[in-house]
């Protein structure tokens, strides 16, 4: 029994250690689906795969069957392509239309990134609207806006002020600029909760792409090119992974008002956020230094009649505008 292994029997060995070390040593029930997020596709996959040549009588013969398939037998197998059935999981249907009610976040934007920016990053990330070079947009790849709902639009911006992330700017998004208004769509976590995904291709079509930091990064396939010494030099592999990265990420305010989120929603039923307390406050100051500085004492406007956007603090952020018919509702009260 201590014969030395020969040389394919020691690369089977080999491949046992490198698996032990990565996954442990499994002891007790192994859940396949749940090892890795792929591996639910390449079961599904193969299920599917399955099915096709079962249904096909398929065979390593080139000219015949080599079983009578479920479909058609006798007659031969068609280019088709074979089908997914996205019912064998619902990880197979990753992105839903927006609810709400399964978004779960966790972070409240209480980490400012700025004192950690370069030049390079910093003013695009304060003043972002110097990223703007054309107002023109590709309507071919666009979200569709029309498909949202302002009840559910109302249930992420009462989401967002549960954690303070929720901010109100008094200004409707300009018409000419409606589509760059962002979608949000939900994202298969697991049974009980979503992640949230901002559709921004509209804002990016118009914002010039940055040159940063990442691009001196190496790619993967140079990584896994790369060569050293085991004997005079360490390699080492840092990975971070916060949870709820961007949710816990500060963004100046004007970087908030540039993702806009439809449809639009009447103003009054916001009156109970702490982000309207705040959109007041913040009026108020600014049309007192206004009157300062211009010897104006005119007699303030209501502020409650007011055009509002909502927007939050994140790199994906909310908005929500006031119509014109809830414009009209808004001042009559």
């Amino acid at each position: 029994m201590r014969r030395r292994p020969s040389r394919v029997q020691q690369q089977a060995i080999d491949n046992l250690v490198r698996l032990t070390k990565a996954f442990g040593n499994s002891a007790g029930r192994f859940h396949v689906p749940k090892s890795g997020r792929r591996s639910i596709h390449l079961l599904a996959g193969l299920s599917d795969l399955c099915s096709f040549v079962t249904d096909h009588g398929l065979s390593s013969e080139p000219y015949h069957g080599g079983f009578p398939g479920r479909c058609n037998p006798g007659e031969p197998v068609s280019e088709e392509r074979i089908k997914p059935d996205l019912s064998r999981a619902e990880e197979l249907r990753p992105y839903r239309r927006l609810d709400p009610d399964r978004l779960k976040l966790h972070g409240r934007a209480n980490w400012d990134p700025v004192p950690h920016l370069g030049d390079e990053l910093r003013m695009p990330c304060l003043e972002p609207d110097l990223l703007v070079w054309t107002d023109k947009f590709d309507h071919d790849d666009l979200p569709d806006l029309d498909l949202e709902s302002p009840d559910d639009t109302l249930k992420v911006a009462r989401l967002w002020d549960i954690n303070g992330l929720l901010v109100l700017k008094p200004r409707l998004v300009d018409q000419h600029l409606q589509p760059s208004c962002l979608r949000i769509f939900n994202n298969f976590k697991n049974e009980g909760t979503d992640r949230q995904i901002g559709d921004r291709r509209g804002r990016n079509q118009i914002e010039r792409k940055m040159l940063g930091p990442s691009r001196s990064l190496p790619t993967g396939p140079l990584l896994a090119n790369l060569e050293l010494n085991p004997n005079s030099s360490t390699l080492s592999i840092d990975i971070t992974d916060r949870k709820d990265y961007y949710h816990q990420m500060m963004t100046s305010a004007s970087r908030s008002f540039t993702n806009q989120l439809w449809p639009p929603i009447p103003i009054r039923r916001l009156r109970d956020t702490k982000a309207y307390a705040e959109m007041t406050s913040r009026m108020i100051s600014e049309k007192t230094k206004g009157r300062e500085a211009t010897g104006d004492f005119r007699e303030e406007e209501k502020i409650r009649s007011s055009k509002s956007t909502l927007t939050s603090g994140l790199p994906i952020s909310l908005s929500m505008c006031a119509s014109e018919q809830w414009r009209r509702e808004i001042s009559s009260e």
